[in-house]
């Protein structure tokens, strides 16, 4: 076998079979017969291994384009952990893989430049969805099935693509595309901004400071209450929710101004518990000590009265959801449970919401003898001379007496 080169096109060569090549292996080519083979060659130098040399200058603008991936994917993930409190998917992850796929997409462009940038970008899109798909849950509850996480889903892929375009520079489309994405997660958050904004151009120039009166001090109504009923004006001690507030569910004596006096379960001792003051975008987190009796020393009456040991918690009219307010929660005595309420930024604020237990068999009972607290969401100023007070109404019906046997 010989070969020579052909005269003609760079890159060409031709390749010319003897005579004595065999054609399966029995017989001979005819000596008139002779093919020919051109094969293309590269006119490319071999690649060398693969070391990307960049610039102290190069290295800075890439590493800005890794910042405002993180700075774009924490944006996202700082509003998913705000609406879903129990969720893993929260600030840090949603920072990862935006900048993760910045990463990836800055690695294609400088170390595989002779590949198809947008393979890159749809296998960045497919590996992402591995994670979103993490966050979706199916619920099945009384036969009506709800799919959860859709939004949180589609916020990760949508933090990954604000990685890669921020990883080929296009530092205006990130930030466009970041606060669309966050407009369309807030929009309950904008009609409440523009509700308040618009309330503040129609108050003018009026001044106004907070002053609420939850504290039980003085009021200027005291002593005309007193006068007319001849008791003091209580006010229950109002706690502002800024850390853990605890509820210690136990035994006190409650006297009426009869002086007739009886045993009933309260929260912290006091009839009403303690009002619970928080603001809109808040965590409201209430801790409930039950420290009653073992549940085998629990007073029974016919038409389902039980459980009267067994304690939980309704925050009665709050908009949160289902599974924060899980009214199916059950504290046996010696137990302790902390519920967590995220308050929506949009919460309508006021005073007409409030705690209670809500154990089956024992919710009523409880509740009618001192149960039950006060929730405030903290409204807008009122004027400096506006005093606020609480005012609760109940009627404690009973006969005979009561010991702590029963309790």
């Amino acid at each position: 076998m010989h070969a020579a080169a052909l005269h003609g096109a760079p890159g060409l060569r031709c390749v010319m079979d003897s005579p004595r090549v065999l054609l399966d292996g029995r017989r001979r080519l005819p000596r008139h017969s002779r093919r020919l083979s051109v094969v293309a060659l590269s006119t490319t130098p071999p690649a060398s291994p693969l070391v990307v040399a960049l610039s102290p200058q190069e290295q800075c603008v890439l590493s800005v384009r890794l910042l405002v991936a993180g700075l774009a994917g924490m944006c996202l993930g700082v509003e998913r952990r705000r609406r879903r409190a129990q969720s893993d998917v929260g600030a840090r992850t949603m920072t990862l893989v935006s900048v993760g796929a910045a990463l990836f997409t800055m690695a294609g462009a400088y170390g595989f430049d002779r590949g198809d940038a947008s393979r890159l970008a749809s296998s960045v899109a497919t590996g992402v969805g591995f994670i979103g798909a993490g966050v979706i849950t199916v619920n099945s509850t009384n036969r009506i099935i709800s799919v959860d996480g859709l939004t949180t889903a589609s916020t990760v892929w949508c933090a990954a693509a604000l990685g890669v375009a921020a990883g080929i520079g296009l530092t205006i489309l990130v930030s466009v595309g970041c606060a669309i994405a966050t407009l369309v997660l807030e929009a309950r958050t904008l009609r409440y901004v523009a509700k308040r904004a618009m309330r503040v151009l129609a108050n003018g120039k009026k001044k106004a400071t907070r002053h609420r009166r939850v504290d039980g001090s003085a009021a200027s109504s005291d002593a005309d209450v007193q006068e007319d009923l001849g008791l003091p004006l209580r006010q229950p001690r109002a706690v502002r929710t800024s850390s853990v507030v605890t509820l210690v569910v136990e035994v006190a004596e409650l006297c009426l101004p009869e002086k007739t006096c009886f045993l009933t379960r309260t929260y912290n001792g006091s009839i009403p518990g303690p009002t619970l003051v928080t603001q809109p975008g808040d965590r409201l987190e209430i801790q409930i000590v039950n420290t009653l009796s073992d549940k085998d020393n629990e007073a029974r009456a016919p038409n389902n009265l039980e459980k009267l040991n067994t304690s939980n918690l309704n925050a009665h009219g709050l908009h949160v959801p289902s599974w924060q307010d899980d009214i199916t929660t059950v504290i046996e005595p010696g137990e302790t449970h902390t519920y967590r309420y995220d308050i929506p930024i949009w919460h309508t604020p006021g005073l007409a919401w409030w705690y209670h237990p809500h154990a089956n068999g024992s919710s009523t009972a409880r509740t009618a003898v001192g149960m039950f607290g006060m929730l405030a969401v903290e409204d807008d100023v009122i004027p400096s001379h506006v005093d606020e007070i609480l005012l609760v109404v109940q009627t404690c019906p009973f006969e005979g007496e009561l010991s702590i046997k029963d309790m």
